[in-house]
């Protein structure tokens, strides 16, 4: 017995000074010798020293062998210490990669944390929280959404929204109508990723809001309602060039999410509001440097027949844009015919394209 103890500490001594070696491949071996046995208690202190090393390769090495560790409250509680570390953010950063990769075991002892006097400690549990993304999370973040700090709210806003649990969607929503940009921002992220229908007017309410316009006409087209249109059309046909943007990127991705018929009903409707003016605009965004302005351009036209925009549409063909400017000129029909017989370059690409097809 004397002679084992005697192996274990002439070894432990032999870790720590590789550990403390200028030698990333030595203190990494070091680590790597302590995960053959992760369990013994002695090692323990060392794997948690190592948490801040300069090499990113011990620090991988140090996760993988916690997680390979019996997850029970004492280290859990250590991990948590480390969000505090302000002044080692390698340290930090490593103790919040093994807390969410420990997962749903670990579940009972962050939770609580959600209540710690830290309010760093608090952030940092509501984002490990929104990674784990379980259920059982949800009552303590809604609580945390009225937390005294700004950045904590925030936090548990964004947690729910990766969780995606209905039952946070009105907490959300009342979130939306506080006047702080930066809350309502995040709750709107929220709920365009739980995706539910009770979203849609709260949401709607916000078009016109500036700094939120733009999130907010995104939001709407991804929740797939119907009642989104017409404030997404309203957005298209008037105002800035950014806000015509996103309108116009936002109509595509909403009409994308309907079915034939309501994709029917959604262009009847794109036709009625359809002038001079957003014709201008639209042709113009196809000389955008953005690609998915262009895009959304080139599908509304092609929703409109517009033959004035052939030229434009010929102009911007190109790898990315060349699916969409078929669908679109072959809805132009016999106009599109004599424009593009002038173009050998188009159609030397399109007929390259059709035989990659077969």
């Amino acid at each position: 017995m004397e002679e084992e103890r005697s192996g274990i500490s002439e070894n432990l001594e032999k870790i720590q000074r590789d550990l403390q070696d200028s030698n990333a491949e030595t203190r990494l071996a070091a680590i790597e010798s302590l995960s053959q046995n992760p369990n013994a208690p002695h090692g323990l202190p060392f794997l948690f020293e190592a948490l801040g090393d300069s090499e990113w390769r011990v620090r991988k090495a140090t996760i993988s062998a916690f997680l390979k560790l019996e997850c029970d409250a004492q280290i859990v509680e250590k991990l948590i210490e480390f969000l505090a570390c302000g002044d080692d953010a390698a340290r930090r950063n490593t103790a919040i990669e093994v807390l969410m990769q420990l997962g749903e075991c670990a579940l009972p002892f962050i939770l609580p944390k959600l209540a710690h006097p830290n309010r760093e400690i608090r952030k940092f549990i509501a984002d490990i929280l929104g990674e784990i993304k379980n259920r059982r999370a949800v009552p303590e973040l809604m609580m945390s959404l009225a937390d005294p700090d700004e950045n904590v709210q925030i936090a548990a806003a964004e947690a729910l929204g990766r969780i995606r649990d209905p039952h946070a969607v009105e907490s959300l929503i009342q979130l939306l109508r506080r006047e702080d940009t930066l809350i309502q921002y995040a709750a709107l992220k929220a709920l365009q990723q739980i995706k539910d229908s009770r979203a849609v007017e709260p949401i709607i309410g916000l078009l016109g809001k500036q700094l939120l316009e733009r999130a907010a006409l995104e939001a709407l087209s991804r929740l797939g309602d119907f009642r989104a249109l017409n404030p997404i059309l309203h957005a298209l046909c008037q105002g800035s060039k950014k806000r015509r943007d996103a309108a116009s990127v936002a109509l595509v991705e909403l009409c994308n999410r309907f079915s034939q018929d309501q994709k029917t009903r959604c262009i009847c409707r794109v036709r009625e509001v359809y002038g001079k003016d957003l014709s201008i605009y639209l042709i113009s965004a196809l000389e955008d440097d953005n690609v998915q302005i262009k895009l959304a351009s080139i599908r509304i036209l092609g929703w409109m027949g517009e033959t004035k925009a052939i030229k434009g549409l010929i102009k911007c063909f190109d790898d990315q844009t060349q699916d969409e400017i078929i669908t679109a000129l072959v809805s132009m029909k016999g106009e599109a015919i004599e424009p593009l017989l002038a173009e050998p370059r188009y159609l030397a690409k399109s007929a390259t394209t059709r035989q990659s097809d077969h």
